[in-house]
């Protein structure tokens, strides 16, 4: 199944160092489109619980006093079980701590996540020799992805550019133009 990221951030609203002893938030999200599959915090302080439900809670800790700046300290990263629409609402924040300027804040940057259904992909040719030195034309359906691999350019394979042995060659395309 497909991931979808959803990001947040921290955001100090122009102070330059914040003194936190603990931030506690929590959000919703569709279950029956998104399950929590994993974090992939950019900050080791950062500890994310499946609450079920649909329910997401995380806890932000510093020793006591610390001080740390803004910026995208985390990301929510779900599994999409199905098609469809999924909110992602902030329920609640609470937080300990003392500060030369304004309280932080916790920006929530995606608040909908749209998952699209699967798209099946023809492709053609499928050959599974090629002489050296000879191009393919490659082709696949649905249009507008994009082929990669070695001896790639565009939509042609060159074997001579790839060299001798066995290559993969893969086709991205998005579902129905959604790149989730």
């Amino acid at each position: 199944a497909r991931d979808c990221a959803f990001f947040f951030s921290l955001s100090m609203s122009d102070v330059e160092c914040y003194c936190v002893n603990s931030m506690f938030f929590s959000v919703r999200y569709n279950s029956s489109v998104l399950q929590l599959e994993g974090v992939n915090s950019q900050s080791n302080f950062v500890r994310f619980k499946d609450c079920g439900n649909g329910m997401v809670s995380a806890i932000i800790s510093v020793e006591n006093g610390t001080g740390f700046r803004g910026g995208n300290i985390g990301t929510l990263r779900f599994k999409a079980l199905e098609s469809g629409t999924s909110d992602i609402t902030p329920i609640s924040f609470e937080y300990t701590g003392s500060g030369d300027g304004e309280e932080p804040t916790v920006t929530f940057v995606n608040g909908v996540v749209t998952v699209a259904p699967s798209t099946e992909v023809q492709i053609s040719p499928t050959v599974s020799e090629i002489a050296k030195g000879e191009t393919v034309a490659l082709q696949a359906t649905p249009a507008g992805g994009t082929w990669q691999g070695e001896g790639v350019s565009g939509t042609t394979f060159n074997s001579a550019t790839a060299g001798v042995g066995t290559h993969t060659l893969t086709y991205v395309v998005a579902p129905n133009g959604e790149t989730c």
